[in-house]
């Protein structure tokens, strides 16, 4: 199985967290498998993110296959695909200061 690997950040503070100004934002990093069989499970891993000022607070991933999104303290997600094709990740990260970044990855998910 190959990983990849894609981190984006936030660009700006502008509209981002709760607009105090203070502290700076965190960024985000996401790896998971750049392939994977329908119906395996497979980690998306985002525990590479940091922050400046501290912890990561929060982890929000979204998976592109219609499945709910995952808010959740832990930086690793295991996750069901059930959808073949080419589906997009993505994680978003929230320091305590409510400032945010993503990062995303796209999985090709094959019929075995």
């Amino acid at each position: 199985m190959r990983w990849s690997t894609l981190a984006v950040v936030a660009l700006s503070l502008a509209g981002c967290g709760d607009g105090s100004g203070a502290g700076s934002p965190p960024v985000a990093v996401l790896v998971g498998p750049e392939y994977v069989d329908l119906g395996q499970r497979a980690v998306l891993d985002a525990s590479g993110s940091s922050d400046p000022d501290g912890d990561i607070a929060r982890f929000r991933f979204v998976v592109g296959d219609g499945s709910a999104a995952v808010e959740q303290p832990d930086p690793l997600l295991e996750h069901l695909f059930q959808l073949s094709g080419l589906i997009g990740a993505q994680v978003e990260v929230e320091d305590a200061e409510g400032h945010r970044a993503r990062a995303s990855l796209v999985i090709s998910v094959r019929r075995p």
